[in-house]
């Protein structure tokens, strides 16, 4: 769990599922599936890309 401030985090590796949810739009993907996905869409949604 790692929060930003008015954003959330919620990444569980062992599950194999990445939740991300900033106050933008919110990302639900298979980890194990769509890496480069979540990966992107994380950074979108951070502000880092």
């Amino acid at each position: 769990m790692v929060d930003y401030s008015a954003s959330i985090a919620v990444v569980d590796y062992s599950a194999g599922i990445a939740v991300v949810d900033y106050s933008a739009g919110i990302a639900v993907a298979d980890y194990q599936n769509r890496k480069s996905l979540i990966h992107i869409l994380y950074f979108q949604l951070s502000g880092r890309m």
